[in-house]
């Protein structure tokens, strides 16, 4: 089976809503943000909806939904890898948390970067080498703001982080902005407003050749070529356009590592959300990530000495089949970092590593870099 690029691009404004009830009466007077970019589940039900469509199938009919596409407990033969934003046919990912930066005067950018530190501190975690700063810089911000260029992250990878500049990176402000929204529901048998209805929610409206990309796989080519151009996607059925392209490379490539000590210093990140998966109880989760935050992810080589972690998040659900909200489940956003020690005849793993995914969603994809001398 052939992989696939789906770009999806926005015909007026999207809304991705995270785990915020929506009900009557919730939210408050702010309302209800939109995320951006989605999560996987939004996508590859859109994805799987349209390929289905494309085979003949449809809502309520009597064609059953394709078994290749699986169903709301499973994913058939079918597989997806990002969602990745494409800016003017240029990848954008999310910056390392380890990587800080200052503006000048002039409007230029100044970087410097955390590492673990040489000594352990006792924490509620047990002896902990803390990320260090490891160049001063009075006033350095992280870089949550930023996508950072594939070409610009293949430089990180390889440890050259002081050779960046503000042309590597482009603000999520210029990219995308909220728009405001007020909606009321209306009592269709008077045609009036209805009391206590009012609601609010946030859209994104993002710049022209902005698009989402997901990498599909698993299915046969011809199924891509029927199915439709344009989509409803996310909340409140906002319409994109879809372009099928063939597979390209998306991600930096592994790096150049010295071998001569013997041992290597490693940096596991992550370019999609993490996520335990598959769900199984609350308390199994909740456990499963404590570890992966405390330890960092399994089956990898070396030791494990420090990270630089985002705020956790949740992400929610609907399921269709069953009219009812899917469990929310804890995310660790992407971009997080954990800091290995290991050896060179590792190296080989490494690279296998490189780009993995661990679920049919695409969840917990890492790339390998370094952060040694």
């Amino acid at each position: 089976m052939v992989a696939k690029i789906w770009q999806f691009e926005a015909l007026d404004t999207l809304f991705f809503r995270d785990g915020t009830p929506h009900n009557a009466g919730e939210g408050g007077g702010t309302g209800i943000k939109s995320l951006f970019p989605p999560y996987m589940f939004t996508l590859q039900g859109a994805i799987r909806t349209a390929l289905a469509l494309g085979q003949g199938w449809r809502p309520g009919g009597s064609m059953p939904f394709p078994a290749e596409l699986g169903d709301s407990d499973s994913f058939g033969k079918i597989s997806f890898e990002g969602p990745y934003l494409i800016n003017d046919k240029e990848y954008l990912f999310p910056v390392p948390l380890n990587l800080f930066y200052k503006r000048t005067e002039e409007d230029a950018m100044q970087f410097s970067y955390v590492l673990p530190g040489k000594k352990s501190y006792q924490t509620d975690m047990g002896g902990v080498r803390l990320p260090e700063l490891k160049k001063p810089l009075k006033g350095a911000k992280s870089m949550q703001g930023f996508m950072i260029k594939r070409n610009s992250l293949q430089d990180l990878l390889n440890g050259k982080p002081f050779e960046l500049s503000a042309d590597d990176f482009d603000e999520k402000e210029y990219l995308w902005q909220n728009e405001e929204r007020a909606g009321i529901a209306i009592n269709r048998s008077s045609g009036t407003a209805q009391e206590q209805m009012l609601y609010f929610t946030s859209h994104v409206r993002t710049k022209q050749n902005l698009s989402i990309a997901v990498k599909v796989k698993g299915i046969d080519e011809k199924w891509h070529k029927k199915a439709p151009s344009t989509l409803s996607l996310g909340g409140e059925g906002r319409m994109v356009s879809v372009k099928v392209t063939d597979k390209e490379d998306i991600l930096p490539f592994f790096p150049d590592f010295n071998t001569d000590k013997g041992t290597i210093k490693f940096t596991v990140i992550l370019v999609t959300p993490g996520c335990i998966w598959p769900f199984s109880s609350i308390k199994e989760t909740n456990e499963k990530m404590q570890d992966l935050i405390k330890k960092g992810f399994p089956d990898i080589p070396g030791k494990c000495v420090s990270a630089c972690i985002g705020k956790m998040e949740q992400l929610g659900g609907f399921d269709l089949v069953r009219r009812e909200p899917r469990p929310l489940l804890p995310i660790i956003p992407e971009g997080s970092i954990w800091f290995y020690e290991g050896k060179t005849e590792d190296i080989d793993i490494l690279k296998e590593l490189h780009g993995k995914i661990t679920n049919p969603l695409g969840f917990n994809q890492i790339i390998i870099g370094k952060w040694g001398d």
